[in-house]
């Protein structure tokens, strides 16, 4: 007899998500919107420096601060979900416990996630699909690496936790990308306000607030979806991955 593979529930999680962030928004919001700054710190600097480089191609220094900008995402949804699966199991770190470990794992944090971006591009560009299918397959590769400790092999470590799960990851993740396109809406008007370059800052001000918000509740579902996954395979659960981390 056919064991019945346990439902993910991704919808749930993303709902549980947001409800997370909500309810402890003076924690995550903060770790999520100091590196946001520091990114708009350095677009800030780049943009009016460097003029547009022939064939809409990013100059030096815009690539320099791109690439830069890509690290610090991935730090920092590291950073989250660290913070996430400590306030689930109600115990508390230094900011500078979660970066340690954090850096400790920068290398595959920026191999692995460069790899994997050019993936999700190539498939995006391929019809959209098979770049959210890429995505989801290796969709917790973050908390594989951070919580496991296993460096390069995050990646198949990620894509064996998600068999037969990624579809429902796609589906919360479009219903996630709907939300944001829709926060994203109600603050345009601020963008516009930029537009004449006489309020670029606080352009620059709003645009760090919805990054923050967007790394918030992505690192967020990405823990939960984890913890999820991790609790069908060997029933490990928030205390037991905290008590992990050193």
């Amino acid at each position: 007899m056919t064991a019945t593979r346990p439902t993910l529930g991704a919808l749930k999680l993303l709902g549980d998500s947001f409800r997370l962030v909500v309810g402890n928004f003076a924690l995550l919001f903060p770790l999520a919107l100091a590196p946001a700054l520091l990114v708009e710190a350095m677009l800030l600097a780049v943009i009016p420096a460097e003029p547009p480089a022939p064939g809409g191609m990013l100059g030096p220094s815009m690539l320099f601060a791109s690439l830069a900008a890509t690290v610090v995402g991935y730090m920092v949804t590291a950073v989250l979900c660290l913070a996430t699966v400590d306030i689930l199991a109600g115990r508390r770190r230094s900011l500078g416990a979660y970066f340690s470990v954090a850096t400790r794992n920068i290398v595959p944090l920026v191999v692995i996630g460069t790899l994997l971006s050019i993936a999700v591009l190539i498939g995006i560009l391929a019809l959209i699909i098979p770049g959210l299918y890429i995505y989801a397959q290796f969709f917790v590769w973050i908390p594989c690496i951070i919580f496991e400790g296993g460096g390069m092999s995050g990646f198949g470590r990620a894509q064996a936790l998600t068999n037969g799960h990624r579809w429902q990851i796609i589906g919360a993740m479009m219903v996630m990308g709907v939300l944001f396109l829709g926060f994203f809406l109600v603050v345009a008007p601020f963008f516009a306000i930029g537009m004449d370059g006489t309020s670029t800052l606080a352009t620059a001000l709003v645009s760090a607030v919805l990054q923050a918000v967007t790394y918030a509740i992505f690192a967020v579902f990405t823990t939960l979806v984890y913890l999820r996954l991790r609790g069908f395979e060997d029933g490990t659960d928030a205390e037991a991955l905290s008590r992990g981390v050193t």
